[in-house]
């Protein structure tokens, strides 16, 4: 039997159920979605690609395996193209989530409210340091240093690229250290 037929084989006792065959499909597919899980900035992401691979190879269509010659590299392709669309739909929805918590705290983006730094020494100190930022500023700093998300994902929800994150969060913190500063 060739290697081919044996992944095939695997493939269907991970679809009926076999713990063992299920662990060896995943070990097969760790580098593809380890450079998928690299993609989506977040702490889950291999656990939710990981669940995603057990979805797919479950719902495996039946017609793909009906080729023995062709099995192989329909199945293989199959779970490729289905992991590479959950990364597409796990980054949107990360992005989603950045966007919502952009709208449901708004008020990080009103210099009068400073609410969401919330100790009073540091309010004290940095408040009127924040009140100089403007509004793309503030928002950077409050998504990069509060709410702890990545410049990719900063860009993809203020819509701007990468690099102009990193420009508006530079500024922002050279405006910080020369206003904390006297």
């Amino acid at each position: 039997m060739s290697e081919e037929q044996k992944f095939v084989q695997q493939i269907l006792a991970a679809k009926t159920g076999s713990e063992q065959a299920l662990t060896e499909v995943i070990s097969y597919f760790r580098p593809l979605i380890f450079a998928l899980k690299r993609k989506l900035h977040y702490s889950d992401a291999q656990a939710d690609l990981i669940l995603s691979l057990v979805k797919i190879i479950y719902r495996l269509p039946a017609k793909l395996f009906a080729d023995k010659e062709q099995a192989y590299q329909r199945v293989l392709a199959y779970i490729q193209v289905s992991l590479k669309n959950e990364e597409m739909h796990l980054a949107k929805i990360q992005q989603s989530l950045i966007i919502q918590t952009i709208e449901l705290e708004p008020e990080f983006c009103d210099p009068a409210s400073m609410d969401w730094v919330t100790r009073s020494d540091l309010r004290l100190t940095l408040a009127p340091a924040l009140k100089r930022l403007t509004q793309q500023q503030r928002q950077v700093i409050h998504l990069r240093y509060f709410i702890g998300s990545t410049d990719q994902e900063i860009s993809c929800a203020l819509g701007i690229s990468r690099q102009a994150v990193y420009k508006l969060r530079r500024r922002a913190l050279a405006t910080l250290k020369a206003q904390m500063g006297k």
